[in-house]
């Protein structure tokens, strides 16, 4: 895995970048990561920028499972129709990150948070999204976080509603259980399901 020497901050316009990526807006941050919707400067294209923090980064743990993501990643990174497509897996700076393609949405606790959706909206959300976790298990993975706020929804040109579930975390990618490198139990309480 190649690392990107280029500077968090681009001097030149006082945006925050990352590498290739210039964000736009931050969307979540956390101990662990940031998210952010991010512009790849070289492509042109929108991007959700995932960025772990500096010191997971430097975790012993974390640098060998991102070897070993990269190592995998034919497997791990997969395109379908209904998951988030994982763009890069790199490093800047010392931080690790991961790009993946943007869809123009909410999660799906947002979506409803504004919408009431009818039953055939409903039923197309759970379809899209069961068809997105069958993705995972056709490649023997578990997600291990299916929940509403890893579902995003959008529209399509004819306003019809368009789901793509969110990728699996990264620490359950590499492990081959529900328990983290951590040791702690993977997902979130309310939704672990016997996956």
């Amino acid at each position: 895995m190649k690392e990107s020497r280029k500077p968090i901050r681009s001097a030149a316009d006082g945006q925050i970048a990352f590498g290739k990526y210039a964000v736009v807006k931050t969307i979540e941050s956390g101990s662990m990561a940031e998210l952010h919707k991010a512009r790849d400067r070289e492509k042109g294209r929108i991007v959700l920028l995932r960025v772990l923090a500096r010191s997971a980064s430097e975790n012993p743990e974390i640098r060998k499972l991102f070897a070993d993501l990269h190592a995998e990643r034919s497997r791990l990174f997969f395109e379908d129709a209904y998951v988030l497509k994982v763009l890069e897996l790199g490093r800047c700076q010392g931080r690790f990150y991961l790009a993946f393609e943007y869809l123009e949405g909410v999660s799906l606790v947002d979506f409803l948070k504004k919408e009431r959706p009818g039953i055939e909206d409903a039923l197309s959300i759970v379809r899209q999204a069961a068809e997105g976790l069958r993705a995972f298990h056709q490649r023997r993975l578990v997600h291990g976080d299916v929940k509403p706020a890893n579902i995003i929804v959008g529209r399509d040109s004819a306003n019809r509603v368009r789901v793509k579930l969110a990728p699996m975390d990264i620490a359950t990618a590499a492990s081959d259980s529900m328990v983290s490198i951590y040791g702690e139990l993977m997902g979130t309480p309310k939704y672990l399901s016997p996956e």
